[in-house]
């Protein structure tokens, strides 16, 4: 399933590529044309058709190239890799809608050659614009997701370190379950501990949320059954432990947990009947015989 930040950069990167390669095309054109000379005796309407032709190519391009790595995240090399790559298919296909509607442009190949070396370097310049902008809260802020974390102090940094890798949130508060009284409202890289075991319900309860991301050790992960539940009927987002891959959870998890919880007590129960000397098929039918009185 597609993330809100996948979601979000999807939407920027579209403009801001498209944004790039109208002023490659702007500047191919001076380029060809001004100082080369080398543009051609064509008329405005075939200037028109290239640059339709130029902009079916380019979304043709956009949407059948992988815009899912988070931008935040890459090197100037990796930037430079994916405006080669991009650049490299959009001529491709730019080419072969020429050549299909036989249009005029086709001949011009310094224009077709220049616009996307041009772009190579612009969209590179632009995504580093971007990634600048993401990255400060002021250009983001109304759009994060407000985000709370319920974990340990061993795991609360390490969770917190993934988490800030993702622009389109904002972690607003820690709750840390083994915390002491007096560790209340000091700060772990930054983000304030807000609430302990005893009452960090109070705190989801009360905080404008709208994530909230668990990581529990795995035996701990019955006892929070019932705080799944109620943070479900507040309609928060939730996640469990997970660094790095955090899935989205569904109604699924509620019940994996409570078909585990079934499980433990109905094997505590068969040990313990066990014990008193019952055989299986006597404790069937002391349970038959329960069910019957109980009607």
């Amino acid at each position: 399933m597609i993330t809100k930040r996948e979601k979000l950069q999807y939407g920027y990167l579209f403009l801001i590529d498209l944004l790039s390669l109208v002023l490659s095309i702007g500047l191919a054109w001076g380029l060809t044309a001004g100082v080369l000379h080398k543009m051609g005796d064509f008329q405005l309407d075939d200037l028109v058709e290239a640059c339709f032709l130029l902009l079916l190519a380019y979304i043709l391009t956009f949407f059948t190239f992988d815009q899912s790595e988070n931008i935040v995240n890459r090197t100037p090399i990796r930037e430079v890799e994916i405006a080669v790559r991009f650049n490299f298919l959009l001529t491709l296909i730019d080419a072969a809608c020429l050549a299909l509607t036989k249009a005029s442009m086709l001949h011009s190949r310094y224009f077709l050659v220049f616009v996307p070396v041009i772009d190579v370097f612009v969209m590179t310049g632009a995504h580093a614009v971007l990634k600048k902008m993401l990255v400060r809260s002021r250009y983001t802020k109304g759009i994060q997701s407000l985000v709370g974390v319920v974990t340990t102090q061993e795991n609360a940094s390490p969770i917190l370190e993934e988490l800030k890798k993702d622009w389109s949130k904002r972690v607003t508060g820690l709750a840390i379950l083994e915390a002491a009284p007096e560790q209340l409202h000091t700060e772990i890289d930054g983000v304030k501990i807000e609430a302990n075991f005893d009452n960090f319900m109070d705190w989801l309860r009360q905080a404008a949320l709208d994530e909230v991301y668990l990581d529990v050790a795995q035996e701990s992960e019955e006892n929070m059954l019932p705080y799944l539940e109620e943070m479900e009927s507040m309609g928060l987002c939730y996640t469990k432990r997970g660094i790095g891959t955090f899935v989205s959870e569904e109604d699924d998890m509620i019940s994996g947990l409570k078909k585990e919880m079934a499980e433990e007590l109905v094997r505590n129960f068969m040990q313990e009947m066990e014990d008193l000397g019952f055989q299986k098929g006597d404790i069937i039918d002391r349970i038959a015989d329960y069910k019957e009185e109980e009607k």
